[in-house]
This record gives C-alpha cells, structure tokens and sequence, in this order.
C-alpha cells in the first residue's frame, strides 16, 4: 500500500511540473510577443530649427559669431546638432553653414544657414548741394554700400540749376541718405521747392533706398513719385515726408516695396495714393495724415500691406475708393483709423482680405458702401468701430464674409446694414460672437452665426437676416429681428423686457456688477459651442481670438463666461 501511494506520488509531481513548465514557457512567449508588439520603428529625422537671421547678414571685418541650431527628435527628445561650415569676415561673399543632427538609430536631418558678408558703407560727409550731387556720383557703381552724412541745412533741387537729385546704379548694393548724429528731420531738409521730384533712385539690381532724420519736403512731379522716386526698395525712418505731387503715382513716394517707421507723410497728393504708392508696405508707429487721390488710396495705396502703431487719419479721396488707404491684403494691429473720407467705398480703408486686431476705425465716411471699410473677407478682434457713415450700406464695414469677435460697434450710420452689412450670395457664412452693438442707427445686414452678443438701443431692428441663421446666448429682443423668411434658429437668448437694462458702464463695452448678461455667455471650449459653428477650422479661428476678451483678459473666468466683449471680474 505504501509502495502505491510513493508511485501515485512521483507520478503526480512529474505530471505537475510539465504543467508547470508549459505554463512558464508559454508566459515567456506572451511576454516576447508583448515587447514585439510594442517595439516603435522609428523612421523620422529630427526637426532642426536654426535660431537667430536665416539669411544672416554681417558687415566685413565684424567678428562673426554663430547663432547655431537646435534640434529635437520624436523619441529622443533633443538631440545634438552639429554645425559645418565657414565663414570668411574679411571677404565679401556668400557662406553657407549646414547643421546635422542624429537620432539614436540613426535618423539624420540637416539645415542650412545663409551668411552674407557685406562691405562695410563708404561715407560721405555733405554740407552743400554740389557736395551732395557729387556724393551722389561717386557713390555709384563703386561697388560699395554708401552712406551719405547730410549736415543741418535745407537742400533745394533748384539752388543751382541741376534738377532732382539722381542716384543711377547697377549694383547690388544700398544707398542711406542720413542726417548727421545729434541732428533731427527738422534740421535736414530737401526740398523740390515746389516745381520738381526731389528725389530719384533708379538701379538695375535689387537694392534699398534708405532715408534717416530728414524731411522731404515740396517736390512735383508728372510722373510716379513726387517727393521720392525708387524702382526698386524704400526704408524711411524717423522723417517727414511732406506737400508733395504727383499727377501719377505716389505723392510723398513710389517704390516696390516700403518699410516705414516713426514718420510723418502728410499732406501729400497724386492721382493715386496721395500719401505713396508701393507693391508691399510694413508701416509702424507713425502717422499718415491729411493726404489725397483723385482716385484710390487716399493716404497710400499698396498691394500688401501691415501697419502697426500707426495713426492714419484726415486722408481722402475725391473720386475713388479708400480714403484712409487702398489694398489688397492688410494686416492693421494697435492702430487708429479715423476722420478719412472716400468718394465711393472704404471711408476708412480699401482692401481684400482683412485682419484688424486691436484697433479703433472712427468717423470715416463712404458715399458708397463701407463707412469705416470695405474688404472682401474680413476678420475683427479686440477692436472698436464707431461713429462711421456710409450713403448706402455698411456704416461700420462692408465685407462679403465676416468673423467678428470681442468688439463693440457703436454710433455707425448708413441706410443699410448700420454697424456692418456682411452678405454673400453663395453658402458664406459669418460668425460674430461676443460683441457689443449698440446706439447703432439701423440694425446689421448679414446672415449665419450669433453667440453672446449684446443689442442694445439700435433704433427700430438689431439684425436684418439675409439668410439661415443661428442666435444663442445673445442678449437681444426678439421683436427686433426681421427674419425675412429665412430658417433662423433662436435658442437661450435674453430677452430684454424680462431681463431689465443690460447695464452697461459709460466706456460702452465694460459690465456693471448688476447686469443680467455676467456668467450667462455660451462657453467656447463646449460641445454646443462648437456643434453651433458646425465648421472645424472656423471653430478653431474662434476658439484662438476668444482666448482673452478685449481688453485682454482671461475669456473664461470662475468656469463661465460673459456674454459682451468684456469679461466681468476678470484679469490678464
């Protein structure tokens, strides 16, 4: 009996420990299948980015000092760049650096960097008209950059007989004409003496034209350019360019593309863009004021165009578009445009696609469409539009597409479309959301989305629908939209006869602690919100200018939101 229970005993054991083998090694197998599952193959480069200028340009004989490259990898996070190449700074020519960088298995990315040597400017001191003329002839084709020193004085064209001051080169090279140090536009001046351009650039290769502490002052001419003429490139700093003609193009300048800063272009004129007239214009912290165009651009007409800090006001045209200025694309931040006139559109300004953030558009006047402007799509944020005037439609703007956001619009006037007239005849739509309209003359003439916005005492009707819409979360009477037969969706609106007074402060745009609009705003990080827009990549415009509100401070605040363009209680 013993000698069975031993038998059945090994036999057991042997028969567990296969078991048990087979259960080890089938775990072994699982978790070998498991690495290979989660094994990543890795085929992407490192991204490279190359810090400081891309092309950099440095003066000859300067010490050269590369900015270098950075670079990070999808798995290994930042990798090392390697950096080859030299840069010769006694030599005047064109370098190339490449930067390479690795990842662990050995995926490579490079980049390069272009380094431009360039001569340092032969200077020319000046204190005379001859002085100034021969400057301007040795200056050119010497192969150089010039620099011509202009000492206090005023300069006249026709002080001895010689006409504008030419400058006629076939080099890539520039020409800065500067006042001496200490000295200020006020104390250099030139001067067409009213008969002539003061003025004329004309070189064969691509070149800048570059104008420090002076002022340009009474120039005439029949063709492009009354004050200053350039084929190819202009940069105007610190000057005044002032009462000069042109029957053509440009009164205060004509040239490719301009780049103005801390200046004044004023009363100037020509038959187009009063002010001046260029392919491609960057403008900041200056003033264009009290210019005009027989046609369009009163204050400057260009094909692209960004201003900054910029003041453009009192501009006009007498029978054209664009009394402000005229453009194909414009970008204008942290600017002011007001008291502009035109004859037909665009009071204010003239353009296609429009950005405008930031900004105030006051007081224009269009006898046409678009008292503060006229563009073809527009986006608004964080800005102010009031007080403007159009004959017939669109007394704040008038623009096909619309997306318009943390902004009031108030006191505008036309016979249509009073704050804004945003219409097109095809399935566009816009979006307007967390504005303010009020003490508008007429309502808005558009159609497509409403969320969050406050009408209050625009006379007899706030919207004028021109086709399917969408009004949520509006602080709006409802006996004030003319529909028109158009499918228009009305949902979680406050009404005003049961809400009471909105309570809006004297500024127009901020809450006062009793309005009924505070925390009842339509969250934008929502499902219903965006479920609204019904449009992924408008939604994610919107999302992106409703960050803050107009006065930048935080859009969510305590979890709600407002409705208006100012969130109550809120800070940056």
């Amino acid at each position: 009996m013993r000698l069975w229970k031993l038998i059945f005993t090994i036999i057991m054991v042997a028969l567990l420990s296969a078991c048990g083998g087979s259960s080890n090694q089938d775990s072994t197998t699982n978790n070998n299948r498991q690495q290979e599952s989660n094994t990543i193959i890795d085929k992407t480069a490192p991204i490279i980015t190359i810090l400081g200028d891309n092309p950099l340009e440095i003066t000859q004989g300067e010490t050269f000092s590369d900015p270098g490259a950075t670079a990070t990898d999808n798995i290994d996070g930042e990798v090392a760049v390697t950096p080859n190449g030299t840069v010769d700074m006694s030599t005047i020519a064109e370098y190339t650096i490449t930067y390479t960088a690795k990842d662990k298995v050995g995926n490579k990315a490079t980049a390069t960097r272009v380094v431009r040597v360039k001569s340092a400017d032969v200077v020319w001191n000046v204190s005379t008209v001859t002085e100034l003329r021969q400057a301007l002839e040795n200056a050119s084709a010497n192969g150089e950059n010039d620099k011509i020193l202009l000492s206090a004085g005023t300069y006249k064209t026709t002080s001895d007989g010689l006409g504008t001051f030419k400058f006629n080169d076939n080099e890539e090279f520039n020409l800065t004409i500067e006042s001496v140090e200490g000295l200020s536009r006020d104390d250099v001046v030139l001067s067409g003496d009213h008969s002539m351009q003061v003025f004329n650039f004309n070189n064969t290769k691509n070149s800048t034209l570059i104008f420090r502490g002076v002022s340009i002052i009474d120039g005439n001419s029949s063709t492009n350019g009354g004050g200053i003429y350039s084929n190819q490139n202009i940069e105007v700093e610190n000057c005044d360019i002032t009462n000069n003609n042109s029957d053509n193009k440009g009164g205060g300048f004509y040239a490719n593309v301009a780049i103005v800063t801390n200046s004044t272009i004023s009363d100037n004129n020509s038959y187009l863009g009063g002010g001046f007239y260029t392919g491609t214009t960057t403008v900041s912290n200056s003033t264009i004021s009290n210019n005009t165009s027989s046609r369009n651009g009163g204050g400057f007409y260009s094909g692209i165009t960004t201003v900054t800090n910029l003041t453009i006001s009192n501009n006009s045209t007498s029978d054209g578009k664009g009394g402000g200025f005229y453009s194909g694309t414009t970008t204008v931040i942290d600017s002011t445009i007001s008291n502009n006139s035109s004859r037909y559109s665009g009071g204010g300004f003239y353009s296609g696609t429009t950005t405008i953030n930031n900004s105030i558009v006051s007081h224009n006047i269009s006898h046409h469409h678009g008292g503060g402007f006229h563009a073809e799509t527009t986006t608004v944020s964080n800005s102010t539009i009031s007080n403007n005037t159009s004959r017939y439609s669109g007394g704040g703007f008038y623009s096909e597409v619309a997306k318009v956001t943390n902004s009031i619009f108030s006191e505008n006037n036309a016979t249509i479309g009073a704050s804004f007239y945003s219409y097109h005849y095809f399935n566009y739509s816009s979006y307007i959301s967390n504005n303010i309209f009020i003490k508008n003359k007429g309502s808005l003439y558009s159609k497509g989305v409403f969320i969050n916005n406050i009408f209050d005492n625009n006379g007899d009707t706030d919207m004028n629908l021109r086709g399917d819409s969408k009004i949520y979360n509006n602080y709006i009477d409802y006996n004030k939209i003319e529909e028109n037969g158009n499918n228009v969706i009305k949902k979680q609106n406050l009404q005003p006869s049961s809400e009471g007074d909105v309570y809006l402060n004297n500024d127009n745009e901020t809450l006062a602690s009793n309005s009924p609009v505070i925390d009842k705003g339509l969250n934008i990080s929502s499902a219903t919100y965006k479920k609204i827009i019904d449009n992924d990549d408008v939604y994610n415009q919107m999302v992106e200018l409703l960050i803050t509100d107009k006065v930048g401070n935080k859009r969510v605040y305590n979890g709600t939101i407002d409705i208006g363009a100012v969130e109550y209680g809120s800070s940056k």
